[in-house]
């Protein structure tokens, strides 16, 4: 199946599951993604509270807004972390501004997550927490008042009732309420086992030598290849011009000359064939502005190479199909995966297809070019296309639209296993 087949599964498939409505499933999110939801039991993890140091990057904003300067007055403020040993300036910093609002701004966004993870239930809410008595707990940090927001006397090992005491620190802390809860606690039956290892220092490891590498390495195929990227030496092609549209369109190439053949595929990619003239036109000057390419190439130019070509395919290609930005996906024998575009595909009226590459190569000698730096790449989309479709490109052709000529290859099928 290839990528867009398995998008048009799951699309298909995506009604008949739900992760709100879906039984005897246990669903794993975070505090995040649970926003709006509620289910009929809800376990929320609180973990212990852990500083991260000072390191924040902070927004300074200005005294006042001005809509025709938007990032007037406004700064970026970055704190790195301070290493361990340095206890003077973490102190000084803990002290700072910037700090205290910064660590002020995260308790805030914990104690929003927190309201969202523990509202989310519609019967039973589970908190666990990491240690029996619930010391240095996340929730505690993040709500800060006189009192914990929660707490409970220690229980015994195992499931016991005991009362959780809910304070509204909206009060003064003394306000509370007394909740009747099932405790569940939990111990290691034993200390892990601690295994000391004396580590073993490389002698390069404080020295600027470099390790060489091993005499002999272990040659990998890598998992993704590109079509583009297939060589062409060894395949046995036979090259000819099939057709000569007319005069070439440009005299010679430029620098930058991959830009102009982007223009050139962005505008044979849309469907020129059946616009009106006056659209077409439109759009091939829409394009070269976009491209910033006008200087060296007309919509005059694209709208002519445009119009040859189609010409070309209707009279060559009786009633057939133009489809053009085709996707493939295509594992090969050594397991290794192709993802590429295909730049138009022919669907004949018999059933058959054909396989057209656009290159914008403006050079004398278009077959000698084609055989050396593109038959890897049709050889590569053929065995692809025949793998995905059960039938082989009738033709290949390579479409070179600034000269004026229809290049066609010839390639027998692979024999490599």
């Amino acid at each position: 199946m290839s990528a867009v087949g398995l998008l048009a599964y799951l699309a298909e498939v995506a009604d008949d599951y739900s992760d709100v409505t879906a039984h005897e499933a246990a669903l794993v999110a975070t505090m995040h993604q649970s926003k709006g939801l509620q289910w009929p039991v809800v376990v929320t993890g609180i973990p212990q509270a852990r500083g991260w140091g000072h390191r924040a990057v902070s927004v300074q904003k200005a005294e006042s807004f001005d809509v025709m300067h938007p990032l007037g007055g406004r700064s970026i403020r970055f704190l790195p972390r301070v290493l361990d040993g340095y206890a003077d300036l973490r102190e000084r910093l803990d002290a700072s501004a910037v700090v205290s609002a910064g660590k002020e701004a995260e308790s805030r966004e914990s104690a929003r997550l927190y309201y969202v993870g523990l509202t989310r239930a519609e019967l039973y809410s589970v908190m666990a927490f990491a240690t029996p008595d619930g010391e240095g707990n996340a929730l505690g940090e993040a709500v800060r008042g006189d009192a914990p927001v929660v707490e409970w006397d220690d229980a015994a090992v195992g499931n016991s009732e005991a009362e959780l005491r809910v304070n509204d620190l909206r009060a003064d802390g003394s306000v509370g309420t007394n909740l009747p809860v099932m405790m569940r606690k939990s111990v290691i039956a034993a200390e892990p086992k601690v295994v000391e290892q004396t580590a073993v220092v490389s002698p390069y490891a404080f020295t600027d030598v470099p390790l060489r590498r091993p005499a002999v390495r272990e040659e990998f195929v890598p998992a993704r290849l590109t079509a583009s990227s297939a060589a062409s030496e060894g395949i046995d092609a036979d090259i000819r011009v099939a057709a000569t549209l007319g005069e070439p369109l440009v005299a010679r190439g430029v620098v930058d000359w991959d830009i102009v053949g982007d223009a050139v595929h962005s505008y044979l990619g849309i469907p020129h064939h059946v616009m009106p003239e006056e659209m077409a036109r439109e759009a091939a000057g829409r394009i070269i502005d976009r491209w910033a390419v006008g200087d060296v190439l007309q919509p005059e130019v694209l709208y002519e190479a445009g119009k040859r070509w189609a010409r070309w395919v209707e009279e060559t290609y009786p009633g057939s199909k133009i489809l053009t930005e085709q996707p493939i996906t295509w594992r090969n024998d050594l397991h290794q995966v192709m993802e590429g575009w295909i730049d138009t595909r022919i669907m004949l009226a018999d059933g058959g297809h054909v396989l057209v590459d656009h290159k914008t190569y403006p050079g004398k000698d278009a077959v000698d070019h084609v055989r050396e730096n593109y038959v890897g790449q049709l050889a590569a989309y053929a065995e692809a296309l025949e793998a995905t479709t059960g039938e082989r490109p009738r033709e290949m052709l390579v479409h070179l639209p600034l000269r004026g000529d229809v290049i066609g290859v010839g390639i027998g099928p692979s024999t490599e296993k």
